[in-house]
């Protein structure tokens, strides 16, 4: 078991695919402040009472205790105190993968065509683009009839990525800078691409129903030429035994996300007391989770047992750890929801490590006018090597990198894309 003297994130070469257990568990707490250190709630409801960084250390063993039981291997079944976890703010676990001065070394653009390796040894190509100089002809002369070219230009290397695969976490304006412009070649294609775990976060995503914004972003023959893929495939976590790599989810639990109807469901294996079934792998169905999944809607369920007048910081954390019946469904409870949370970032990062072609489903959209899912037949570079993903989530770039895929970052007015050159 890791104690307080591992080092977790060091920056040097370790044995491919073999990541430290504590290397995995610190982003649990991590993703955990990240996404409930502050709750805001809705027009009229009451505040809740998130997990800040103050909050967590002050009972931090209880909240080590309270992850690790939907964890494997960051702690022992007997949930044995331990300092397992390490916690990191999310500039510190950027900078315990890329290296300290990787958010300095952005903004002034000393990394732009240059490659880091980061802390597993995993080798990543730096290109950077500002949203000014895809807009310039010249400094201070507003020109955008060549930014989607500008853009696509500056961020792929074709000869290392002939067609750029994007799977959107969160857009940040890179859709609009690519289709504003000129058309330059027909070499130059993106394709958008959708898969179960994208649509299933509850982050806002393209929206693939809406004919107006379908045909603007792809009928419009203005700038780079963007495909419409899709994959209605179900998709389904390992049940991870150990916490030693990074294409199974780490949860204790399997989560299959699958298409019913109009919406992504998931359901959430392996539970003992809530769910429906009997023994020890009861199954917990989550509908319609890219608007359930999200920050609000979780916290509020986890409100009542986190949060207990009086002594409402330590009392609900104090009661969870308890080894009573009652204590082991809150923490089923409490563990099913921060990680459906945390699931629309690690997923679709799985889903690109364990990629398969022969399973795969995949649809375009025959006229986005009358949208209509046709089967879509991939090229050979349609694979992992050429798919990024994109957002300006710092714990979700940090995971990324570690596990060895691809990332364009949307970070202080940049494009920044991270392409894995090993």
């Amino acid at each position: 078991m890791a104690t307080s003297t591992s080092v977790p994130f060091v920056a040097v070469k370790k044995k491919k695919g073999v990541i430290k257990d504590t290397d995995l568990c610190d982003f649990a707490v991590t993703e955990l402040i990240h996404d409930f250190k502050s709750i805001e709630p809705g027009i009229g409801e009451p505040k809740i009472n998130g997990i800040s960084p103050k909050r967590y250390s002050k009972n931090k063993e209880n909240f080590h205790k309270i992850l690790a039981d939907g964890l494997n291997g960051c702690a022992n079944v007997n949930l044995i105190p331990s300092n397992t976890f390490i916690k990191y703010t999310e500039p510190e676990i950027l900078a315990q993968i890329t290296g300290a001065n990787f958010k300095a070394n952005i903004k002034n653009n000393t990394l732009n065509d240059k490659v880091i390796i980061i802390s597993n040894g995993f080798e990543y190509k730096v290109k950077i683009t500002s949203k000014t100089e895809i807009n310039e002809s010249s400094p201070g002369t507003f020109d955008d009839s060549e930014c989607g070219i500008k853009l696509f230009d500056n961020l792929f290397d074709t000869t290392i990525t002939p067609t750029p695969i994007l799977l959107i976490d969160v857009d940040m304006g890179i859709t609009k800078y690519l289709k504003t412009g000129n058309n330059g070649t027909t070499a130059r294609k993106v394709y958008m691409f959708s898969p179960v775990v994208v649509r299933a976060d509850s982050a806002t995503k393209m929206n693939l129903t809406d004919t107006k914004s379908l045909k603007t972003n792809f009928l419009n023959t203005s700038g780079i030429d963007l495909i419409n893929v899709i994959d209605i495939a179900d998709f389904s976590t390992a049940a991870a035994t150990t916490n030693t790599k990074s294409d199974d989810f780490f949860s204790k639990y399997t989560i299959k996300s699958y298409e019913n109807g109009e919406k992504i469901d998931q359901d959430w294996s392996g539970f003992s007391k809530i769910g429906t079934g009997s023994g020890a792998n009861k199954v917990l169905t989550r509908s319609d989770v890219n608007k359930t999944n999200n920050r609000t809607n979780v916290a509020k369920k986890i409100d009542p047992i986190i949060n207990i007048s009086p002594g409402t910081d330590v009392t609900g954390p104090n009661n969870m750890i308890a080894t009573t019946a009652i204590a082991e469904k809150n923490r089923e409870i409490f563990n099913s929801e921060i990680q459906s949370k945390r699931s629309g970032d690690w997923l679709p990062v799985i889903y690109i490590l364990n990629y398969n072609s022969a399973s795969a489903q995949l649809k375009t959209y025959s006229n986005p006018i009358v949208p209509t899912q046709i089967s879509f037949t991939a090229p050979s570079t349609f694979e992992p090597t050429n798919m990024y993903i994109v957002t300006n989530d710092t714990p979700l770039v940090a995971f990324a990198l570690y596990s060895g895929v691809n990332i364009i970052l949307i970070n202080d007015g940049k494009f920044i894309s991270l392409t894995k050159v090993n």
